[in-house]
């Protein structure tokens, strides 16, 4: 009796996944067992038959035993009464010498087994190869596991509205193909696609739950379909196979009832978690205070094998979970069926607002960058529980929580949140007390951050009369605060630096080291940009050093940064390079992302400055990528310039796909982009004249030069600061080893009498 089986015929088309086929196959090329894992529907069975299908020629024969077939076959029988070897020999006879693919379904139910068995089978047939499938772990010592993520959703940064760059990613198209099949007038439209989008993200690009979704757009719209899906996703019921008539819900539920009580317990209480969790989050919010470590890792372990906690991958040293969307709701579900949701929500809501607090100094202490890491990665979370408070009608714990954040809405590029979040609380909040001081001038900073200048004002002017009313110095010392970087902001450096010394000198007196750092940060920049102050900038730098070091790594990196961005005032090009360039390295490992864009930004400006226009765009690009696209109007304005430069030089065709190239570079990629900053210019610009190379635009100011204009009117000629017109000089009598104007004057007609002759 044979029991090989060809594989299944498929009555709908394969869709997408071309990344993931191409790592089965590279995986198959280097080993002989490969165990495909996932959750329920994420698409194994259907991503193995297409792989064995595309390599089927390099096999004698490719059979497909589903091992938890109904009626079962009679290899499950085997396996069912532990008679693994007996199964094994059953194989291993009809294998004989022939190279042969084994593709084998649906471990799970039998996984134990299945491990011992793909054991057997590799030390029997040497020539076999086993592709198999598992909800959870199969314990084999010779295959590797692989876990098969969900289809790829459209990219945050691809426009809702475009239906064509949506399109291409595979679980929208999965969706297209399938609603397609149940209402052949379906079109992906930009009226739909962000629906559709919408719908796609919800189930999570799980293939089934896509599948399932799109069979009743013959009945209702995509929106339709998104409000009635219900809280346990009632319409998504299988309708084929061994599971029909089960709903989605219900097959989750059948892993569900699989785990422990002390797994069901855990998975229930990290539904609180809006995104990806590691261990230390589980610790802090999941499990009563005391439990043993050991014995929490060991669940979560078994979670992961499970693939209940899916989507893996290291972050800063540790390793991220994240429950799907569907689980996550099942998992809540099971929180209040227990009268435990509240309880669990508490706990998480206590945990949010003890690191919003740890972090409320700017960047103290040893921990601050994980910290701030941490936020960033719990920023859902973070708008979860401000929600939940505000809902629950305490507005104070939502204003507290948001003016801890202050530092945290700046680094996420979400001022205009925080700005949101402050004012609805103040609208609930009601009373005119310290709290509300605090909130009013946290609010006027991020206005100023966000580029909404009159709203500062406004909240800045109803601080200040609190802190008269209630006869608060340090609510004023804040405020002069605030308003230095607004009027610093707008150019108007002599206000700047008078309320920024002032709020210095008040946080000096209340013993404030991180708001010292930062009134004296900006105070650095007002000076490095013509201001005057009591103040010098070596005695800013001082005090930022002195508050360098490991728990305040802050300092030393923020010194370079003003040295960098004064440097570049003055025309010291190389100088500026070398000094951002050392803030940038001091701060990649760090998670000050403000700064990484300030530094890419003033790189940007260094590389046009050196005539490396190509390496500007970029650098162009990857500030755009990191910042919050509003640059302060003093910063503003040399963007505008630099930029400008770079498109006159380039064309706006490349200079706009280099800018694009640059969006799309990673964090790493970026950083070494700018890092690798040469002191020539790799575009083959560069003019040679002599022993060193000058660049094209140090050729334009040595020509200037050579018809006697001064550095303000070869400024002038070039659109670029007298400055920085003078540094040009300063390099081209460096690298050429001159000591005055006129001997440049000589060279260049020298230098232009040759290549005259030359052309003749």
């Amino acid at each position: 009796m044979t029991w090989t089986f060809p594989l299944p015929s498929e009555v709908t088309s394969f869709v997408g996944r071309r990344s993931e086929l191409t790592e089965i196959r590279k995986l198959l090329e280097r080993t002989r067992a490969v165990v495909l894992t996932g959750p329920g529907g994420v698409g194994k069975t259907r991503l193995a038959v297409e792989a064995a299908s595309l390599v089927r020629r390099a096999f004698a024969a490719v059979w497909f035993i589903s091992v938890c077939d109904a009626p079962p076959n009679e290899i499950e029988a085997l396996l069912e009464r532990g008679a693994v070897d007996d199964a094994a020999r059953r194989i291993a006879t009809q294998v004989t010498d022939r190279d042969v693919m084994l593709v084998l379904d649906g471990c799970d139910c039998l996984s134990e087994q299945c491990g011992v068995l793909i054991d057997r089978l590799l030390e029997l047939c040497p020539t076999l190869t086993v592709l198999a499938t598992s909800r959870r772990l199969v314990p084999s010592t010779g295959a590797v596991s692989w876990p098969v993520p969900p289809m790829s959703l459209p990219k945050s940064s691809v426009p809702p509205s475009k239906a064509a760059a949506v399109a291409r990613s595979d679980a929208i198209a999965l969706f297209v193909a399938r609603a397609t099949t149940a209402f052949p007038a379906f079109r992906l439209t930009d009226h739909n696609v962000e629906a559709v989008t919408r719908l796609c993200d919800l189930l999570d690009g799980i293939p089934l739950a896509i599948e399932l979704a799109a069979g009743h757009i013959r009945a209702m719209s995509v929106e339709q379909l998104l409000d009635r899906l219900g809280p346990q996703f009632q319409l998504l019921i299988e309708t084929r196979g061994s599971r029909a008539g089960l709903s989605l819900w219900q097959i989750i539920d059948d892993t569900f009832g699989d785990c422990s009580p002390a797994e069901q317990a855990l998975w229930a209480a990290a539904s609180v978690f809006e995104a990806s969790f590691c261990l230390d989050d589980i610790e802090a919010v999941c499990v009563e205070e005391g439990s043993e470590a050991v014995a929490v890792a060991q669940l979560v372990t078994s979670l992961v094998d499970r693939s209940v906690f899916t989507g893996l991958r290291e972050n800063n040293k540790r390793i991220e979970y994240r429950l799907l969307h569907i689980y996550r709701h099942y998992g809540r579900h099971k929180l209040a069926e227990q009268g435990t949701l509240t309880d669990v929500q508490n706990r998480h809501a206590r945990w949010i607002t003890d690191l919003a607090h740890a972090t409320e100094p700017f960047w103290m202490g040893s921990q601050a960058v994980d910290d701030t890491d941490k936020l960033l990665r719990h920023h859902a979370d973070i708008l979860t529980v401000l929600r939940r408070e505000l809902e629950a009608d305490r507005p104070d714990d939502v204003l507290r929580i948001a003016i801890d954040l202050r530092v945290h809405w700046m680094v996420a590029n979400a001022s205009a949140e925080g700005i949101f979040w402050i004012s609805t609380a103040l609208d609930a909040y009601g009373l005119s007390d310290t709290l509300a001081a605090e909130a009013l001038w946290t609010q006027a900073y991020l206005a100023v951050l966000d580029g909404r200048r009159e709203y500062a004002t406004q909240c800045l002017d109803r601080s200040r009369h609190l802190a008269t009313e209630l006869d608060s110095d340090l609510i004023a010392a804040h405020c002069d605060f605030v308003d230095g970087l607004a009027h610093w902001s707008d150019t108007d450096m002599v206000t700047a630096a008078t309320r920024l010394e002032t709020a210095f000198r008040a946080y000096l007196e209340h013993g404030l080291r991180s708001h010292q750092r930062e009134a004296l940060f900006i105070l650095g920049m007002v000076l490095a940009t013509g201001g005057t102050s009591e103040l010098s900038l070596d005695t800013l730098d001082a005090h930022l050093a002195d508050m360098g070091g490991e728990t305040n790594w802050w300092g030393q990196g923020y010194v370079w940064w003003l040295r960098g961005f004064a440097a570049l005032e003055r025309g010291e090009i190389d100088a500026s390079a070398a000094l951002l360039q050392q803030c940038l390295g001091h701060m990649r490992s760090r998670n000050d992302y403000v700064i990484v864009w300030w530094c890419l930004e003033l790189l940007a400006w260094v590389a046009t400055e050196r005539s490396e226009f190509r390496l500007a765009a970029e650098l162009f690009g990857s500030a755009r990528a990191f910042g919050p696209h509003t640059l302060p109007a003093v910063l503003r304005e040399r963007h505008d310039h630099h930029l400008a430069l770079t498109t006159r030089a380039l064309g706006t065709q490349v200079t706009d796909k280099l800018i694009r190239k640059g969006t799309r570079l990673d964090n790493e990629q970026v950083i070494e982009l700018a890092l690798g900053l040469s002191a020539t210019n790799p575009d083959g610009t560069a003019v040679t004249g002599g022993t060193e190379q000058l660049t094209e635009r140090e050729m334009q100011v040595a020509r200037l030069v050579a018809k006697g204009r001064s550095n303000k009117e070869i400024g002038a000629t070039l659109v670029i600061s007298a400055r920085t017109a003078e540094g040009h000089v300063q390099r081209v009598l460096a690298k050429r080893g001159f000591n005055s104007r006129s001997q440049i004057a000589a060279w260049i007609a020298e230098h232009e009498h040759t290549e005259d002759d030359a052309e003749a």
